[in-house]
């Protein structure tokens, strides 16, 4: 711990960088970055929890390389390695110096806040272009991986929502109600046991694979006007070995959860369309698993507010966080009646714009998909 202080004051110091400007601090549960001039350097804390352990040097070193390949794949002009911060001969501190490593940290360029997907739809700026780019890149980054055949599945998820269950309860009384949490986590397990042979099958199929897993806006951040995922999850490959349809779900969750229930449409009706026919076949079958999967999604933001609610000063903020969440898993899993719905008419009279604007309030979350039939006649062509 001594060594890991010592690392840490000098990266928040002017000096370890040769600059005069501030350093911004910014501290995470697991980690802390610090961002000075056009960079920016993030250590690991050296703790030991449930689902991760940071807890020696040579842990936190291989999670920074970790972090670097593998987020790398959505975000290559960020990650720009791993720097040891070390102790020269005359026991002063240097990043990259010749002496013995006393801590790691991975190197990043810095972008500004504003270019984050939660700052652009904060201000109401996501466009419907920037979506369609997303959901492009995002069928990109997903064919690329290789098949996941020992993870994922109907077990898999089961475990889950135990795990979901627990921490819950941990807040009982305080952010959720215990009444609540029981009816939650039945409804869970009844969608579960209703879908288990589909996760099973899309295991089987290749569907399950080394994700993002923690796809939400505010890990997202548009450069040259591409949106490119960052800080995907390292430390733990469970988390992270998951159905495709699951990493999704995080994105469609988190739009949804900002009132951007268009572009939350949009996204999945693009996602499918920037698929190959396959591949898009496959997704319309699995798309039973979206009230589940977006449950969870929210169930584990609710948790994760209520857990960070628990360490700070002024809770009310993040309790009321916590209870949207949770009241989001709830709505997830009781979806409004399945609908077809045929929009005729003449050419150029707007049947797609008319399609575009009803198709999120029909059906489950994130609502209907488009079908255009000028569309389908020139792919069967």
């Amino acid at each position: 711990m001594q060594e890991w202080d010592e690392a840490a004051d000098f990266l928040a110091t002017p000096a370890a960088y040769g600059q005069s400007g501030p350093v911004q601090v910014i501290d995470t549960s697991v980690s802390r970055v610090f961002l000075a001039g056009d960079y920016a350097y993030k250590i690991k804390k050296p703790v030991r929890l449930s689902y991760l352990d940071f807890s020696t040097r040579e842990l936190r070193r291989a999670d920074c390389e970790r972090e670097a390949v593998l987020n790398r794949r959505t975000a290559p002009s960020l990650y720009l390695g791993v720097s040891a911060v070390t102790r020269e001969n005359d026991a002063s501190l240097m990043i990259d110096g010749a002496g013995e490593a006393i801590e790691w940290a991975v190197r990043m360029r810095r972008f500004e806040e504003s270019a984050l997907l939660s700052a652009i739809a904060a201000k109401g700026l996501l466009t419907r272009e920037m979506i369609g780019r997303l959901a492009r890149n995002l069928v990109v980054f997903h064919s690329a991986i290789p098949p996941e055949f020992e993870a994922g599945g109907a077990e898999k998820i089961r475990q889950l929502l135990t795990g979901n269950e627990a921490e819950y309860r941990c807040f009982a009384g305080n952010a959720f109600e215990y009444a609540a949490i029981a009816a939650l986590h039945a409804a869970s397990l009844a969608a579960l046991n209703r879908h288990a042979p589909l996760l099973d099958a899309r295991k089987a199929a290749g569907w399950v694979r080394h994700c993002h897993g923690d796809l939400h806006l505010g890990n997202i951040f548009c450069h040259e006007g591409e949106p490119e995922p960052f800080d995907c999850i390292t430390f733990n490959d469970e988390i992270a070995r998951i159905d495709i349809l699951y990493d999704l779900a995080f994105l469609l969750m988190d739009l949804w959860r900002y009132g951007l229930r268009q572009e939350a449409n949009h996204c999945l009706n693009q996602y499918l369309a920037h698929q190959s026919p396959e591949d898009a076949l496959a997704s319309m079958e699995g798309l039973a698993l979206l009230p589940l999967f977006l449950s969870c999604r929210a169930g584990v933001r609710a948790f994760v507010a209520a857990r960070a609610a628990s360490a700070c000063a002024e809770p009310a903020p993040l309790l009321a966080e916590a209870r949207n969440f949770f009241s989001l898993a709830q709505q997830f899993l009781n979806p409004s009646a399945p609908h077809l719905l045929a929009i005729g008419g003449f050419s150029g009279t707007g049947k797609s714009a008319l399609a575009r604007s009803l198709a999120p309030r029909l059906g489950a979350a994130p609502g209907a998909l488009v079908l255009r039939s000028d569309e389908i006649r020139k792919q069967l062509a």
